[in-house]
């Protein structure tokens, strides 16, 4: 059963220590950037676990690539405009909060090289 968007972003807020506009956009950003490495079957089931409304617009005409933790990372970083440590926390907190929703979820990925890296929980964020 998919996950509601808002539970999705207020998990991701709550881990993050972010807030409104800026939980949305991290957590989307790191969903692509998921998405757009995960190849089938496992792209498949992440789909199932997402949104309705936000896996149909998942930009994802081009085949899943073969990245690295650290290329999902630099990516995550570009696009969200964060240094990659931050960047990295952040698509923590995401992967974890999908977890949270479907504890098999990261087990039935088959995530490419040293993405597992990304589904360790993060440590909580400090007080704002």
């Amino acid at each position: 059963m998919p996950v509601l968007f808002r539970d999705l972003v207020s998990s991701v807020a709550r881990l993050t220590g972010l807030h409104g506009e800026e939980a949305r956009a991290v957590t989307e950003v790191a969903v692509i950037a998921l998405a757009r490495s995960v190849p089938e079957p496992g792209r498949g089931r992440l789909l199932a676990v997402l949104p309705g409304d936000m896996a149909a617009f998942l930009p994802l005409a081009r085949p899943p690539s073969d990245r690295t933790d650290e290329d999902v990372v630099r990516e995550l970083a570009r696009l969200g405009r964060r240094a990659p440590a931050q960047a990295r926390a952040e698509a923590m907190a995401v992967y974890a909060s999908l977890c949270e929703h479907d504890p098999g979820l990261a087990g039935e990925l088959d995530l490419p090289g040293g993405l597992a890296a990304l589904f360790t929980r993060p440590r909580p964020a400090p007080a704002r």
